[in-house]
């Protein structure tokens, strides 16, 4: 009897984890598209200010855009190895994507409470 118990919970518990991280991975992911997207707005803000880019200017600049989106994913992969740091990572890059352009493009925007915080926990990972 007790053995069954121990075994429909163990079996509850993977099912409910299995539906959590989902929705970790879901948030992770919504919040990478805002901050990729927050720096093509800028970015692509800037270059509706500049005068003289041509079209192929412009199509560099999106294609280093896109590398930068990659490039951030690439900071965050501890979180996609570690998963218990998908919600950590998701507040960190919604706090860097609430930034005016002007502190986004500054060099300590991924200074924020949020982002520190992602840092030191993915930072008991990496040692």
């Amino acid at each position: 009897m007790i053995p069954k118990l121990f075994r429909r919970i163990a079996t509850i518990s993977a099912l409910s984890a299995s539906f959590i991280v989902p929705a970790y991975a879901n948030d992770y992911a919504d919040s990478y598209d805002r901050l990729c997207n927050k720096m093509k707005s800028c970015a692509m803000s800037q270059m509706a200010d500049a005068e003289g880019m041509t079209e192929d200017m412009k199509a560099m600049v999106m294609n280093s855009l896109n590398s930068m989106c990659k490039s951030i994913e690439v900071g965050f992969g501890t979180a996609l190895v570690y998963q218990d740091l998908l919600s950590s990572a998701a507040q960190c890059m919604d706090s860097m994507a609430e930034q005016s352009c002007e502190s986004l493009q500054q060099s300590d925007a991924d200074k924020t409470p949020q982002c520190l915080e992602f840092r030191q926990k993915a930072g008991k990972y990496e040692q």
